[in-house]
């Protein structure tokens, strides 16, 4: 009787340690699989940001010299203000969108406010 005692218990330590072997398989291929996904964000991370610090060089304040040619100071300041005015014709065009969105008559307006508030 013992002997069938003891092979069930060993069946069943068994069975109990290949469903935990199964999980933690199942685990570690996730963990893979998350792993390559956050190389290929990392990798696309690494792109951005390459894009990023070009730009910035782009934007990279010129030195003042003394003895520069004139004519390259000069084309430094029109590109500067060409991008000024790039970048005040995006903020007005948003702040356009942006009171043409508040002028918009929504659920609260002046009138029913004054009636809430007497």
């Amino acid at each position: 009787m013992w002997f069938w005692i003891w092979c069930a218990l060993v069946l069943g330590a068994l069975a109990a340690a290949v469903l935990v072997l199964r999980h933690l398989w199942r685990k570690v291929r996730r963990v893979g699989a998350t792993l390559g996904e956050a190389g290929t964000l990392a990798d696309r991370f690494d792109e951005r940001l390459q894009v990023a610090e070009q730009q910035w060089r782009g934007r990279m304040p010129q030195p003042v010299t003394v003895f520069a040619d004139p004519a390259e100071a000069r084309l430094h300041v029109v590109e500067r203000a060409e991008v000024r005015a790039g970048r005040r014709a995006a903020r007005r065009a948003r702040q356009r969108e942006r009171w043409a969105r508040w002028a918009r008559p929504g659920p609260v307006t002046a009138d029913l406010l004054r009636q809430r508030l007497h």
